[in-house]
């Protein structure tokens, strides 16, 4: 395991900076006058025990003397747990859900987000808890708001250079892993039948993914109707090839009842 109690903002940058793109950081936000915290600081350095320094860093952030990172990361009461990698947040947890912060560990150490290219912003920070990081020397900055990301019509008139950027960001998610997935949710708690049923048929058929929860982005859930030229959710990939929606895997699968074995050759 790996546990860093963070002095201050520069510190967490160096931090942050030195570690490898893909590793999961976990900050955790607690404070000693809080007997919750107290409690989830313990289950939180046992439940550390399970992971290796080189997958997953625990960074622990005393509340009371780091006001500048309560404010960066929106920090709306303690304990507070805050998952990032490679600068994109992939999940926020407080209260009772910090009691499973290791099953969403487990789940977003499987969460492909290669996505969050430097030149090009995916963050979402008025609707959604996935929020990119912005960097600067590959130090935090701050967190990024477009106004713009979530809304209901993509202008690409007034936006010359969405085509190309959100294509070129598309592009690399889908061929992240053999196996991908963009559904509804999460593959332990699916928002919609469709997607559920996709995630338990590639289980029941033991095959490995990666997934994107569409609902977290507004950019990705819009850019990927346009991307596969598919209107609906889920969606799957395998090599990086756009597969189909669910019920064209079903039909696959059916004629074919070996198909993703031969497909992943």
């Amino acid at each position: 395991m790996s546990i860093v109690q963070i002095s201050n903002r520069t510190h967490l940058e160096k931090v942050v900076s030195s570690e490898d793109k893909n590793k999961l950081l976990v900050l955790y936000f607690y404070s000693n006058n809080n007997e919750q915290s107290k409690t989830i600081n313990e289950n939180i350095r046992q439940g550390s025990l399970k992971y290796t320094k080189e997958t997953i860093n625990f960074l622990f952030i005393d509340s009371s003397i780091n006001n500048e990172l309560i404010s960066l990361f929106k920090v709306p009461i303690t304990p507070y747990l805050v998952i990032v990698r490679n600068g994109y947040i992939l999940r926020t947890m407080t209260g009772t859900e910090l009691e499973d912060f290791v099953m969403s560990l487990d789940e977003c150490s499987e969460t492909i987000l290669t996505i969050n290219d430097s030149t090009y912003n995916l963050s979402n920070t008025q609707q959604t808890d996935s929020r990119q990081i912005k960097y600067r020397n590959d130090s935090i900055s701050s967190i990024e708001t477009d106004s713009t990301i979530g809304s209901d019509t993509l202008d690409e008139e007034n936006d010359p250079e969405y085509n190309s950027d959100l294509n070129d960001s598309l592009s690399k998610l889908v061929q992240a892993v053999p196996v991908m997935i963009f559904i509804k949710g999460t593959p332990s708690d699916p928002r919609c039948r469709y997607s559920r049923q996709l995630v338990s048929l590639l289980r029941d058929n033991k095959i490995r993914f990666g997934f994107f929860d569409v609902l977290q982005n507004d950019m990705v859930r819009k850019g990927m109707k346009k991307f596969s030229d598919w209107p609906t959710f889920p969606q799957l990939y395998m090599n990086g090839e756009f597969v189909g929606g669910l019920d064209i895997i079903k039909e696959t699968i059916k004629d074919e009842p070996e198909f993703f074995n031969n497909s992943l050759l």
